[in-house]
């Protein structure tokens, strides 16, 4: 039983579980991760069994929630929007690559499942194409996201609500390979789009130490 509530300023959710569901889908990711020879064993996948791991562990959030006349708990850990969406889209990938049982597919697509419907919560006008550039994720190599990926949650973090709202498809975009190099070409004719690949070089993971924790917030 997977739940969430999306964050204040919409630069997240709180992903919530119960023990039984948190506990194998720490397993199932740190499977894959361990196993597939396009993910690395320390890498950005890993982050997010981390992540789960902490909170079943009650180390991060920790709730209630009543299942028909049952009060179990539950517990939760904040995901920031372009980071999860790219470790799933890493996690569809890196299934292609082992053998994988009926219960493996199963886990990937009820993650995918999910994903959408958090989507379609938080961002109901936008959902159809921000899922159009998640799916367009899918494929590429986590050494080159990982490049990435510290610029564009940076950059992200530092928008306000509407911003998020109305970038975030494009933020997932710039994570192609070719999207600087295409972007610089054709800039003068850009009819849609607001990012400059030469702002975002100058985000990484460590420019969040320049700002506030409020300008950060998700």
């Amino acid at each position: 039983m997977l739940q969430f509530d999306i964050s204040k300023r919409n630069g997240g959710f709180i992903l919530w579980g119960d023990y039984g569901t948190l506990k194998p889908l720490h397993s199932y990711i740190m499977d894959i991760a361990n196993n597939s020879p396009v993910l690395d064993s320390e890498g950005i996948v890993v982050a997010l069994a981390y992540d789960i791991r902490k909170a079943y562990e009650g180390q991060r959030e920790k709730s209630t929630t009543t299942v028909w006349d049952d009060e179990i708990t539950i517990y939760g850990v904040e995901q920031v929007w372009t980071t999860f969406l790219m470790q799933v889209a890493l996690l569809r990938y890196a299934l292609a690559f082992v053998d994988s049982s009926k219960n493996d597919q199963c886990q990937i697509y009820l993650l995918e499942d999910f994903t959408e419907q958090i989507l379609q919560a938080a961002f109901p006008k936008e959902s159809h194409d921000i899922l159009a550039q998640y799916k367009q994720l899918i494929g590429i190599q986590e050494s080159f996201i990982e490049q990435k990926l510290g610029s564009r949650s940076s950059y992200f973090l530092t928008l306000n609500k509407t911003q998020r709202k109305l970038q975030l498809a494009e933020i997932l975009s710039s994570l192609q390979p070719m999207w600087d190099v295409i972007t610089r070409t054709l800039d003068s004719d850009r009819k849609h789009g607001v990012l400059n690949p030469d702002e975002l070089e100058s985000y990484s993971w460590n420019s969040m130490d320049n700002f506030s924790d409020e300008k950060f917030q998700i």
